[in-house]
């Protein structure tokens, strides 16, 4: 009987409250039906916001019509709700006519913006939020993750940023909104699954070359920009992925691969072992890129401007010409031996030979032969007979006496022709026998 009682109590408390709520609500409806006794005309209230205008009191902003009036506080407002509504990028031409307010004071107030709030930015006549951004870039990902490559741009076109935008933009929000890589140098967006397959097929068809290659013809048929393919298969040969090098240009490199270059180092040093020298024409023939490399490496080398001599060769050299010398005969040693060297090389050369020569009877001829000192002797004295017997036979011959006889009358009228002196008193000097005699002489 008690709860009974105590539980009707509680009920009758609670329908009390609600009986006095809709009271109150009764009277407030009927108050706001009464008409209000003290009412400012809109005359009134346009004299009042003059005054406490130019009393410095209220800051206002006028409309374009000038029927209405706006706080710069309301228009901070305006102006961000208007850019949430925007998505967040609105032109500022755009923003100024919607808000029916002069360009001049939307400006204003943007730059007032754009010093505190760091999520707003402005491009090209434009105020875009950050969120607009990230927007973006979650639909990029979409994008990038179904081509896995996207340049900037195709974006730019589709978006109206100008590619510095979306670049500055983009690329501190790859690996967080966006799931790839970013190449600065082309502004394409790559997927790592992309870059991979890229690289698989530039494996693949530099680990087939057995040798050069240009790069930019494998990137042109699979569609792979050079920056990119020029890092892939940089990459891989850093990692040992791939075994080889790279030369040139980053627009259009090289492959080497290592094959190649072991077959050249092979055919260089089995071509001077056999012969003993090997020159820088025969190396560039052969594809060589860098033959002083590989001349430098060379064993008991003596390395020079046209290429590269054994010393081994050089002892036979000289024991040809200690042979030659001793024997009292000649060798053409450049001709015989190394006919490959240009005229510096020779002169060197044929230092090298004759430094340690044992004897020094030898002479050397400008073709670069060398030649017996006894060798020149006895060519010389084999002349002597042949010139007594010249003589004898020119002293009968009637040709050669005429001539003489010739010579000497064509002396003897140059003599009488010739002016004598005038001696002391103005007399001519007579012309003596010996003047005349002196005269063929001369």
């Amino acid at each position: 009987v008690v709860s009974t009682q105590s539980g009707l109590t509680a009920g009758d408390g609670r329908m009390s409250a609600w009986a006095e709520v809709r009271q109150l609500q009764e009277e407030l409806y009927n108050v706001q039906l009464e008409a209000t006794k003290n009412k400012l005309s809109e005359r009134n209230c346009v004299a009042v916001i003059q005054r406490l205008i130019g009393l410095g009191w209220l800051e206002v902003v006028f409309s374009c019509d000038g029927k209405e009036y706006i706080t710069p506080k309301q228009l901070e407002k305006d102006i961000l709700d208007e850019l949430y509504v925007c998505g967040g990028r609105v032109a500022m031409t755009d923003l100024a006519q919607t808000l029916n307010v002069d360009y001049s004071h939307v400006d204003k107030k943007v730059n007032e913006l754009l010093s505190h709030d760091t999520k707003l930015s402005i491009h090209y006549g434009e105020l875009i939020s950050r969120q607009f951004f990230d927007n973006l870039a979650i639909e990029i990902n979409e994008t990038l993750q179904e081509t896995g490559l996207l340049p900037l741009a195709q974006l730019s076109r589709e978006v109206s940023l100008p590619v510095s935008t979306l670049a500055k933009e983009l690329a501190p929000r790859v690996g967080d909104l966006i799931n790839g890589t970013y190449d600065k140098k082309t502004d394409t967006l790559f997927t790592t699954a992309f870059v991979e397959r890229q690289a698989a097929k530039l494996r693949g068809a530099c680990s087939a070359a057995t040798r050069p290659v240009h790069l930019g013809k494998i990137m042109e048929i699979h569609g792979i920009t050079a920056s990119l393919g020029h890092s892939c298969v940089k990459d891989m040969i850093a990692s040992g992925r791939l075994q080889g090098q790279l030369q040139g240009h980053s627009t259009n490199p090289v492959f080497i691969p290592s094959l190649y270059i072991s077959a050249q180092n092979q055919w260089a040093d089995s071509f001077y072992k056999q012969n003993g020298y090997i020159t820088l024409e025969m190396m560039q023939k052969k594809g060589i890129d860098n033959p002083q490399s590989v001349m430098s490496r060379l064993e008991n080398s003596v390395v020079l401007s046209s290429g590269c001599v054994s010393d081994n060769s050089i002892a036979s050299a000289q024991s040809i010409v200690e042979e030659a010398i001793v024997t009292d005969s000649y060798i053409e040693l450049i001709d015989w031996m190394f006919d490959w060297c240009n005229e510096a090389d020779e002169s060197k050369l044929l230092e090298l030979v004759l430094a340690n020569s044992k004897s020094e009877d030898y002479r050397i001829l400008p073709s670069k032969s060398v030649v017996s000192v006894n060798l020149l002797n006895k060519l010389l004295n084999s002349f002597d007979s042949k010139i007594a017997e010249q003589v004898k036979s020119d002293a009968v011959n009637p040709k050669i006496l005429a001539s003489l006889k010739k010579f000497d009358s064509a002396s003897v009228s140059v003599s009488e022709s010739k002016p004598a002196k005038k001696a002391k008193g103005g007399k001519k000097e007579k012309s003596t026998d010996c003047d005349s005699a002196l005269i063929p002489l001369l």
